[in-house]
C-alpha cells in the first residue's frame, strides 16, 4: 500500500499553484479545466523508486488552468504541479462551483496505477459513452500495467448514468486517480 501526502499550495489572489511536496518524478491525473478539491488525488510521485501518492491540500474548490505534462516529468521541491483558479473563474460562460459539484455527480476511481483506456484497441468502440448508463460489474475501462490489461468495473450498487471523463484515454492514472464521474440515471 503506498502512502499520500498533500501537495503544496501558494494562493495569489484568485490564483492558487499547487506545489511538489519533496523532488521525484510526479505522474499526473488531472487535465485542464477538471475540478481539484480537499484530499482529492492529483498525481502520483515516485521517489528512489517509492511511489507516494500526491492529494490536494485544503483549499477551495479549483478548476486546473494548467495541468503538469500528462506524461511523467522530474521535478524539483516546489515545482508547480498545476495552476488553478477558484472554480467557476477564468472560463467563458462557466459554471459556478456548486452547480459544476452537482453536474460532476460522483467520481469512480482507478483501483491501482496504470495506462487507462476506454476500450480494448484503437478502432474498437469504448467500453461505455457520456450519456450511457452503466450497470453494477459493466466493464468501463481497461487499466495496463506492465503489458497485462486488467478490466476496471464499476463496482456501485445500482445503476449510474456517465456524467464525463476525467481521465484520458491512453494516459497514466494514479491508484485513486478520478477515472470518470457519475450520476443517478434519473438525473438530467
Amino acid at each position: 500500500m503506498s502512502d499520500r501526502m498533500e501537495a503544496l499550495i501558494v494562493v495569489e489572489g484568485e490564483e492558487s499553484r499547487l506545489l511538489c511536496p519533496r523532488i521525484g518524478s510526479f505522474i499526473p491525473t488531472l487535465a485542464s479545466g477538471a475540478l481539484i478539491q480537499a484530499g482529492q488525488t492529483i498525481g502520483r510521485l515516485v521517489t528512489m523508486g517509492a511511489s507516494t501518492i500526491v492529494v490536494a491540500p485544503a483549499c477551495g474548490l479549483l478548476r486546473v488552468q494548467e495541468p503538469a505534462r500528462l506524461l511523467p516529468r522530474n521535478l524539483a521541491y516546489r515545482d508547480v504541479l498545476y495552476a488553478c483558479v477558484a472554480a467557476g473563474e477564468g472560463s467563458e460562460a462557466g459554471p459556478t462551483a456548486q452547480a459544476q459539484t452537482l453536474a460532476d455527480g460522483r467520481p469512480i476511481e482507478a483501483p491501482m496505477e496504470g495506462q487507462f483506456y476506454r476500450s480494448s484497441g484503437p478502432d474498437v468502440p469504448a467500453f461505455v459513452e457520456v450519456g450511457q448508463v452503466i450497470q453494477p460489474g459493466q466493464t468501463i475501462g481497461l487499466i495496463e500495467v506492465m503489458k497485462f490489461f486488467y478490466p476496471m468495473t464499476y463496482s456501485g450498487t445500482q445503476p449510474a448514468r456517465v456524467v464525463r471523463f476525467e481521465a484520458s484515454d491512453g494516459r497514466p492514472v494514479a491508484a485513486g486517480g478520478i477515472v470518470l464521474w457519475v450520476n443517478d440515471p434519473t438525473d438530467p
